[in-house]
C-alpha cells in the first residue's frame, strides 16, 4: 500500500501497520535489489555496460518484465574477481 501526503509529493510505503520506508529517497547502499538506473549509478557505467556487467556477474533478479541486479552478489563477485 501507498500513501502520499499530497502537500510535499512524499510517497511512502506502509510497512506492518505502523513503521513507514520513504522508497524514493532510500540510499542505493541501503537496497539489495537496483534497477537499471541505481546500478548504472552505483557502477558509474552507462546502460549497456551496466547491462552486461549484471549478466556477466550473475546478479540478475527479474521480476516479470523488470530487470534488477542483485547489489550484494554483485559485489560479492567484484570482491572475487578484482
Amino acid at each position: 500500500m501507498f500513501i502520499s501526503d499530497g502537500l510535499s509529493g512524499l510517497t511512502v510505503q506502509k510497512i506492518n501497520h505502523r513503521r513507514f520506508i520513504d522508497m524514493e529517497n532510500m540510499a542505493i547502499k541501503d537496497k539489495r535489489l537496483l534497477n537499471i538506473n541505481e546500478f548504472k549509478q552505483y557502477a558509474s557505467v552507462g546502460r549497456n555496460t551496466a547491462i552486461e556487467l549484471a549478466k556477466e556477474s550473475g546478479a540478475v533478479f527479474r521480476c516479470g518484465r523488470r530487470f534488477l541486479v542483485d547489489r550484494v552478489r554483485f559485489d560479492q563477485w567484484c570482491d572475487e574477481r578484482y
